[in-house]
């Protein structure tokens, strides 16, 4: 995954390139709308939504809802935690 600035569109907005090929062939429409807000909830700094996102969205989850908040405060804070770097708070997320 790759997130850049769009240098060529007025405000320069990010861009993701999804660099794997699994993803585009495996990914059904409910699963890619998923996966779009999670991105977006990341990309937007807004950890706590996109941990939540993740567990609402997962196929098992045998999380209680301890682990569910520890996760999605735990998402929070790597947002918060590298705040110039869009690329590395995606990365350090899907990597858990």
């Amino acid at each position: 995954m790759i997130v850049d600035r769009n240098k060529n569109a007025r405000g320069n907005p990010l861009r993701i390139h999804m660099i794997d090929c699994g993803l585009t062939v495996e990914l059904g429409e409910r699963d890619h709308k998923n996966l779009v807000k999670i991105l977006g909830s990341l990309i937007k700094r807004d950890g706590y939504a996109a941990g939540a996102l993740m567990v609402d969205t997962a196929k098992k989850c045998q999380a209680t809802e301890l682990d569910v908040e520890l996760f999605c405060k735990g998402i929070e804070k790597i947002c918060l935690d590298d705040e110039d770097n869009v690329s590395v708070v995606v990365s350090r997320c899907c990597n858990l």
